[in-house]
C-alpha cells in the first residue's frame, strides 16, 4: 500500500488489487464530500428510508447519530447491517471496498454498510446497538455513548474534536 499526497483528513491510497482503484477513488471522493455534502437528521432519515431495509437489519452509526443529536452534520451515512443483508446488497451490485484489516464495507454513493464492526477494539454487535438505539421514523440510530466508545478507539484526524463535541453534548443535554 502506498500513500499518495499529504491530505491529513483522507489521503489517497492506491493498491495494485482491482479493489485498490475503487479504494483510491473512494477516499478522494470521501474527502471531497466532506466539504461539499452535509446531511442533517431529516436528510439521513430520508436517505435510509429510501433504501427499504427491513427494520432490525441495520443501525446508523458513525456521524449519523451525531447529526441526529445536533452535534455535527454528517457527510455520509455509515451503517452496521446483518450479514444476510450485506450478501444481498453485494449480489445487487453494491461496490465492495477495502479500508484496512477487517474493514470491507459495501458502498453505493454516500452510503457505506458494514456486516460487522470488527475493525477496532470496540466491536459491538448489531443486536447490542439496536437494544440501545434511538428510532426516528423507523430508522435506528446508534446511541451517542456507543459512537463515543468507537471514536475513542478510532484513529482519525478529527477524533479529538469529535470527542470534545460528544462530551460537551453529554454534559449539557444528559447531565
Amino acid at each position: 500500500m502506498e500513500v499518495i499526497g499529504s491530505n491529513p483528513i483522507s489521503p489517497t491510497i492506491e493498491k495494485t488489487t482491482p479493489t485498490g482503484v475503487v479504494f483510491s477513488i473512494y477516499h478522494s471522493i470521501t474527502w471531497l464530500t466532506w466539504y461539499i455534502f452535509r446531511y442533517d437528521r431529516a436528510e439521513i432519515v430520508k436517505k435510509v428510508k429510501a433504501l427499504g431495509f427491513p427494520r432490525g437489519s441495520f443501525v446508523v452509526f458513525g456521524s449519523g447519530p451525531l447529526a441526529l443529536a445536533g452535534i455535527r452534520e454528517a457527510n455520509d451515512v455509515d451503517m452496521l447491517i446483518t450479514p444476510e443483508l450485506y450478501a444481498k446488497l453485494e449480489l445487487e451490485g453494491w461496490q465492495k471496498i477495502s479500508k484496512g484489516l477487517g474493514d470491507e464495507p459495501l458502498i453505493q454513493g454516500d452510503i457505506e454498510v458494514h456486516p460487522n464492526w470488527d475493525f477496532s477494539s470496540y466491536k459491538p454487535s448489531l443486536k447490542d446497538l439496536l437494544s440501545r438505539a434511538k428510532y426516528v421514523d423507523g430508522v435506528a440510530f446508534a446511541s451517542i455513548a456507543d459512537v463515543r466508545k468507537w471514536k475513542v478507539d478510532h484513529d482519525h484526524p478529527n477524533r479529538e474534536e469529535v470527542l470534545r463535541q460528544i462530551d460537551t453534548y453529554l454534559r449539557e443535554y444528559l447531565g
